[in-house]
């Protein structure tokens, strides 16, 4: 994704091109990748351009692609907790520009045969 930041409105366009030429009802974002600066000690250091990649493809796919279509979000469960900037980002998305958040308890944090 890294090389992605700062072209944005290319990423916009190609994806929509794939929903139309493919007849597909929508996009899925599997962002699984770094959105704060030196998260979990990984020494990132481009968090800011991380999060207006976030913002921006997904306000671009809802301002580009037919009505109707479906955009959910596939992150990490652990990227959906409290305080972390993801979180932050689908609180700004609730309602207007996702359909669905989806996170991916079965590789994360939460272990569903341990964690109940």
């Amino acid at each position: 994704w890294e090389k992605c930041f700062g072209r944005e409105a290319q990423v916009v366009q190609q994806l929509t091109n794939h929903v139309s030429n493919m007849g597909i009802d929508g996009i899925d974002l599997d962002y699984e990748y770094y959105y704060e600066n030196n998260q979990k000690g990984s020494g990132f250091t481009k968090g800011t351009e991380a999060q207006k990649f976030i913002r921006d493809v997904t306000r671009g796919l809802r301002s580009s692609l037919p009505t109707g279509s479906v955009i959910t979000h596939a992150p990490m469960d652990a990227d959906v907790v409290p305080g972390t900037a993801y979180y932050a980002l689908m609180q700004e998305f609730a309602l207007t520009d996702i359909d669905y958040l989806l996170p991916q308890y079965y590789n994360g944090i939460v272990k569903a045969h341990l964690d109940g």
